[in-house]
């Protein structure tokens, strides 16, 4: 009977350890699940933490690309700068305004204005746009300046003859400044304008099916040219309004101490 009942504590003890291996054995597969589970989280495609990691790289590219475009854009004008200092941008050349009438570069400024010039096309869908509307900001905000005031005059010169006629030239510019002045020309004509300032543009993404449905790669800068045709300045797509006014104002300001100084001499 003594063995008998120490077979029975035996069986006991030995079904309670047991039972003690498979709590522990389930334990461990469970924390292994969640391991799995948390493992596959931090390393998924998509997690916040990946999520901030990618905007914060995509926005330094994009800051990236767009400083060297403006580097490259200041370098190649810089290039075509006479070592004196006298810039080689500017020239002849005869366009039609909006109004159909034949404009040259001296009889643009025939009130003694000072220019900003913005090569573009209307049929552009967004930079173009974007890039009026900027330069409307900046004249409005030198037409409130004392020491300024509306001396300077806006003008968009269209990079595609083929549909920018007269008449879509100046539904276009309405939208903006009611003092630009909008300018297209033959092919030929717009083409002379473009190289008198260095202005590259070509057509893009052309539908094959129709010819008229395209895009034009062009330079994005604006131009400052004096009341003597002379260029003064040139404003890249990263130059903020505020920069481009204070910059504008400060031209102005030398040239107009220019012409003092050479009237008492």
């Amino acid at each position: 009977r003594t063995r008998s009942m120490h077979k029975s504590r035996v069986l006991k003890e030995t079904k309670k350890v047991e039972n003690e291996a498979k709590k522990q054995k389930s334990q461990q597969n469970q924390n292994q699940k969640s391991e799995g589970r948390m493992k596959m989280k931090l390393a998924g495609p998509i997690s916040w933490t990946s999520l901030l990691l990618a905007g914060l790289t995509g926005t330094g590219v994009v800051y990236y690309f767009l400083t060297e475009k403006e580097k490259k854009q200041r370098d190649a004008i810089a290039r075509n700068t006479k070592s004196i200092g006298k810039p080689k941008l500017g020239g002849q050349w005869t366009l039609v305004d909006h109004t159909g009438r034949a404009v040259t570069d001296a009889t643009l400024r025939e009130k003694g204005e000072f220019a900003l010039l913005y090569f573009g096309f209307t049929y552009c869908p967004d930079i173009c746009p974007a890039e009026l509307i900027k330069m409307k900001n900046i004249v409005e905000k030198l037409d409130a300046l004392d020491d300024v005031g509306p001396v300077v005059l806006p003008v968009f010169i269209s990079v595609d003859p083929k549909r920018d006629g007269v008449a879509q030239i100046a539904h276009y510019i309405k939208d903006f400044h009611p003092r630009m002045v909008g300018l297209t020309g033959t092919p030929e004509q717009v083409s002379k304008a473009c190289r008198a300032f260095r202005v590259y543009h070509s057509i893009a993404d052309q539908d094959a099916e129709d010819e008229d449905d395209y895009l034009v790669d062009h330079s994005i800068v604006m131009y400052l040219i004096g009341p003597d045709g002379v260029f003064l300045d040139f404003y890249t797509q990263l130059t903020e309004v505020d920069e481009a006014v204070e910059r504008i104002r400060n031209m102005i300001k030398e040239s107009r101490e220019e012409l003092k100084n050479e009237e008492e001499q």
